[in-house]
C-alpha cells in the first residue's frame, strides 16, 4: 500500500464510528437547549489538540444530572436508545442510535461550594476547560 491509499485508509477510519460532525452536532442540540456539555475523553483530547487523532467509537460527555432527563428527551427524539450494560446506573449510561452513534453520559451534581455532591466524582475545576 502506497502513502496516499494509506493515508485514504486512515481518514475513512476516521469518518467511521463517531465523526467530528456528529459531535458537533449533538454537543449544539444541547447547548441550543441550555444544557451545559462538557466534552470528555477522545474527543476532549482531540478537541484540545485542534484535530482528530483517532477514529471514536463514541462521545463521552458530562453533564449537570439536573439536565438528564431533558439530554434524554432530545436524544430520544432523534432516535437514541439506552443500551443495556453492566457497569450502568443513573448517572453513567450510553445511549446510541440505529447508525450505531453513541454518546456515553456522565452527569454530577456540585453543592454551593462547588463539592461534587452526587454522581460521577468530577473535581469542580476539572470542568472548567475550554478550547
Amino acid at each position: 500500500m502506497n502513502k496516499i491509499e494509506e493515508k485514504r485508509m486512515i481518514r475513512s477510519e476516521m469518518d467511521a464510528g463517531m465523526t467530528a460532525a456528529d459531535v458537533v452536532e449533538i454537543v449544539q442540540l444541547l447547548t441550543d437547549n441550555d444544557i451545559r456539555v462538557h466534552v470528555d475523553g477522545g474527543w476532549g483530547v482531540d478537541a484540545l489538540l485542534g484535530e482528530q487523532n483517532r477514529p471514536h467509537a463514541d462521545l463521552d460527555i458530562a453533564v449537570r444530572h439536573k439536565d438528564v432527563p431533558r439530554l434524554r428527551e432530545l436524544l430520544e427524539s432523534r432516535g437514541y436508545t439506552e443500551i443495556s450494560r453492566d457497569d450502568s446506573w443513573e448517572c453513567n449510561f450510553v445511549l446510541s442510535d440505529e447508525a450505531g452513534h453513541e454518546v456515553d453520559v456522565h452527569s454530577y451534581t456540585f453543592d454551593a461550594e462547588g463539592n461534587n455532591i452526587f454522581g460521577v466524582p468530577y473535581p469542580a475545576d476539572s470542568l472548567n476547560g475550554v478550547c
